[in-house]
């Protein structure tokens, strides 16, 4: 169905109760307001280092149109794979870029069967018309961020944890890639469909790039990924004709919903504030 059509059709529909959903489970990517609001803040730094670099204003987040991005991972789940793949990549100065998106980050999508592969072309993008396509230029983006991005987050990195490490060269890398679990994709979907029927029309997301503290994962004794960098995708929905962000802690009746993990003594509440398996190791 066309989006402009559903979305007029959802806005002249009533919406059901939310009663209907209370004993679905938390999608396991979901993460705390107040978490989700302290690490999109623990990126200041970067965001600042990297303006100061580049000499424009670091993008702090990347939206992705509903349109778009939906019918990316329909079309994934087309095809055999067990992770989705988002790459961190960053536009260069080149006269074929658009101008408001010079020297600026951005992400990549692409699908694997194993979390141990480096780049698995081909890679897509989800654009801001509402599009989706292949990047034929993913790999220039990937090493852009490598390249000129990367020595710059390095910076804020702590030396002695392996986390921090490119296994294959060897050399001190910040977040390349996060891999995201099918399932846990096709949880996020079917959250979007339930939003759908019971709560607002989700226009799309904002992919938030975000970072641990000096203190790593929120209750994590080890204290993992110091100052690492990854990204939180918030749900926009619709107001006065713009894509506002709106949290699922707010929408009526979540929080009487099970959690998708069972927390046990010592192991974090916060299993999905990374939403994913950060890289390296690679």
């Amino acid at each position: 169905m066309d989006y402009e059509i559903a979305l007029a059709n959802y806005q002249t529909t009533k919406k059901k109760s939310m009663s209907d959903i209370t004993g679905i489970n938390k999608p396991h990517m979901w993460v705390p307001k107040e978490v989700s609001n302290r690490m999109e803040g623990n990126f200041n730094m970067q965001h600042y280092q990297l303006s100061s670099m580049m000499h424009v204003t670091e993008a702090d987040f990347v939206f992705l149109p509903r349109p778009g991005f939906y019918e990316m991972i329909n079309f994934f789940n087309r095809t055999q794979y067990n992770y989705l793949q988002v790459f961190l990549a960053s536009f260069d100065a080149g006269k074929d870029v658009d101008e408001n998106d010079k020297n600026k980050m951005t992400l990549l999508f692409g699908t694997s069967d194993s979390l141990e592969i480096d780049a698995p072309f081909p890679l897509y993008a989800v654009r801001s018309n509402g599009s989706y396509e292949q990047d034929p230029d993913s790999e220039r983006w990937i090493n852009e961020y490598k390249t000129r991005k990367m020595p710059v987050l390095n910076t804020s990195l702590v030396r002695d944890p392996v986390e921090n490490y490119c296994h294959a060269a060897n050399s001190m890398t910040n977040t390349r890639r996060i891999s995201y679990e099918r399932n846990y994709i096709n949880e996020l979907m079917a959250e979007i469909d339930n939003l759908d029927s019971h709560y607002a029309w989700v226009s799309g997301f904002r992919a938030t790039f975000s970072s641990y503290c000096f203190r790593g994962k929120p209750n994590d004794p080890i204290c993992n990924f110091i100052n690492r960098i990854f990204v939180i995708f918030e749900f926009t929905k619709k107001a006065d004709g713009k894509d506002v962000v709106f949290y699922l802690d707010d929408v009526p009746g979540f929080m009487d919903r099970p959690a998708s993990h069972n927390i046990i003594q010592n192991r974090s509440p916060f299993l999905g504030v990374d939403n994913g398996h950060l890289c390296p190791p690679c």
